[in-house]
């Protein structure tokens, strides 16, 4: 429900994510905003920055999907 944008993510399940994937939960979502308008506020330079931080974060999960991709077939080989 969190991926298709059903449901927000509770901050335990961030956390939780978080722990599991090896990273900060900041990693995972770096940028909240208090009002979904908030956007329009932001000065260019802001608004680049998110968009930086967006892309690392889609980056960081990418990097960590991957090796738990890998772990997982290792750890089905071995057996």
């Amino acid at each position: 429900m969190v991926e298709t944008g059903q449901k927000e993510p509770s901050k335990a399940f961030v956390v939780k994510l978080a722990d599991t994937l090896g990273v900060r939960p900041s990693s995972i979502m770096p940028f909240v905003l208090a009002d979904e308008d908030g956007s329009a506020k932001l000065s260019g330079v802001e608004k680049a920055l998110m968009s930086a931080g967006e892309k690392l974060q889609t980056h960081l999960i990418q990097v960590k999907a991957k090796r738990l991709k890998r772990y997982a077939k290792e750890a089905v080989s071995k057996h």
